[in-house]
């Protein structure tokens, strides 16, 4: 571990360039899994925005999804896909890549399969964070992506609903439901029809902020939805309210003000008037609430 660690800060700090492909493959045939993960993302912290076609390619070795159906007996552990999907976010940085982008949004919401089972929080979130670097800053003003509405999908990944069909590169693997198809099939884990924002919505909500980051959209903005009664609360997690409340701030950066007023003004009005909720609500109503959950959406809200 603690040589893993040296080679991705060797990495970061660029000093990675000079080590050839070669000997990095000599790395990752020791198949130890911190190891693999430094390299990988060490060397395309290296080359950030390079779009090299050697480090992509080892990238995609290492993303299952990505492979021939004939290597589905090949075994790469959850942190080295994680480190590969955010790779290539890092190799393609602002380049507004059609191909990469209409991957890792498919990617973001993978369904589950036996070749890419575990940890699948991380891995959507890699592939957030990978889809908001590519297009990092450009909004809706991506050259080349405006008929993928990619704002449009990452609100459906927050939001949750019905999936959307994939456009492009991402249709190469077929999208039914994992039940029907043999080749995409967990053995062990079913999911119903829909999207599930238990797995999507942070990589969604990180996606959505980086690529419309202080683009003042206020388009955008305002259809990331923030909890604004009691009832909402039943539906979204209060570290997802977070997460929202940190992404709608992002796009609408220029209105950030260095104020307790302004932090005041993010909170829901009956987040902000507890006392006068519960006394309005009546005693049988209020014991009705699940106070724990109130209290914990507006300790994360104030975060």
């Amino acid at each position: 571990n603690a040589h893993a660690g040296f080679i991705l800060g060797l990495g970061l700090r660029g000093c990675l360039k000079v080590l050839p492909v070669a000997d990095c493959y000599k790395y990752l045939r020791l198949q130890v899994d911190t190891t693999s993960a430094a390299i990988i993302l060490g060397k395309a912290a290296s080359h950030v925005s390079s779009m090299d076609a050697g480090l992509t390619r080892m990238c995609c070795v290492h993303i299952p999804s990505m492979l021939p159906a004939n290597f589905s007996d090949m075994e790469v552990a959850s942190p080295v896909q994680c480190s590969a999907v955010l790779s290539l976010g890092l190799l393609f940085a602002g380049s507004a890549h059609r191909m990469m982008t209409e991957l890792l949004v498919a990617e973001i919401g993978r369904r589950p399969s036996d070749r890419a089972l575990h940890d699948r929080e991380g891995y959507s979130l890699a592939a957030g964070f990978a889809l908001g670097c590519i297009c990092l800053g450009q909004g809706a003003e991506a050259p080349g992506l405006a008929d993928l509405q990619l704002h449009t999908w990452l609100l459906r990944y927050i939001h949750g609903g019905p999936e959307m069909p994939m456009s492009g590169a991402a249709t190469r693997e077929s999208k039914q439901h994992p039940n029907q198809d043999s080749t995409a099939c967990s053995s062990l884990l079913s999911e119903p029809e829909g999207i599930n924002v238990s797995i999507t919505s942070p990589a969604g909500c990180i996606a959505l902020a980086l690529i419309f980051l202080r683009t003042n959209c206020e388009a955008v903005a305002s259809r990331v939805v923030i909890p604004q009664n009691v009832f909402q609360l039943d539906y979204i997690r209060p570290d997802f309210a977070l997460l929202r409340l940190v992404a709608r701030n992002l796009i609408m950066w220029d209105s950030i003000e260095a104020s307790e007023e302004w932090l005041e003004r993010q909170l829901p009005p009956f987040l902000s008037q507890l006392a006068p909720l519960a006394a309005e609500l009546g005693q049988i109503a209020a014991a009705e609430i699940d106070w724990l959950l109130v209290l914990q959406t507006k300790a994360n809200l104030t975060a």
